[in-house]
């Protein structure tokens, strides 16, 4: 049974050994449990994005040393990775332009008029076939993505970018991809799934 003092000097070497095994044998591991952790952090602690910079900054900055690159050189890599990762979500995730489209539907659903260019071909959604479909008055219906160039404010149109996804409640068999359009209708903000891997 070793002493407990020997548990100290036996504890970091153990893990010394596993960090070299990961090194040699794994050397992306570090990286890419980075990003998906700093993905994790910006979604949930929603920190600003200058954090990640100053975090980042300051860890290169020390790994300019040869002692911090030989003794803490995971650490490095892997609080870099994370970093990098909470950057990129932000970025990807987070960040919305001020002319983005989602800022005029963050109150719920409202009336619209959005001029933009239909960027694939129309499908037509057949109605829903089931037991009471005959006493149900849903008809064929029309799904496309619209990319936005502007929505009608008060004073005129305002410029806008972003993609919508456009359903009308009849069929529209005379519409392409690449023509450019205007639309009215109600803007609706999307929503996550409600289970975990279902359609978003």
């Amino acid at each position: 049974m070793p002493e407990p003092h020997d548990m100290k000097w036996t504890m970091p070497r153990m893990l010394g050994i596993w960090l070299d095994t990961v090194k040699t044998r794994a050397p992306l591991l570090p990286p890419a449990v980075g990003l998906i952790v700093g993905a994790v952090v910006d979604q949930n602690l929603t920190p600003p994005p200058e954090a990640f910079l100053v975090i980042c900054m300051a860890v290169l900055a020390a790994s300019v040393l040869r002692v911090v690159r030989r003794r803490l050189g995971m650490a490095v890599v892997l609080i870099a990775a994370i970093c990098l990762g909470g950057l990129l979500h932000f970025n990807h995730v987070r960040k919305v332009p001020h002319t983005g489209i989602e800022r005029y539907v963050t109150q719920g659903p409202c009336i619209a008029r959005v001029r933009g260019t239909v960027i694939d071909a129309p499908r037509l959604i057949d109605p829903p076939d089931g037991p009471f479909s005959r006493w149900g008055h849903a008809g064929y219906r029309t799904s496309f993505l619209l990319r936005a160039e502007s929505i009608e404010g008060p004073g005129g149109d305002i410029p806008a970018t972003g993609d919508l996804r456009v359903t009308v409640r009849e069929a529209v068999l005379d519409l392409r991809g690449g023509e450019r359009i205007e639309i009215h209708g109600r803007l609706y903000p999307l929503s996550p799934p409600s289970n975990p891997g279902a359609f978003d």
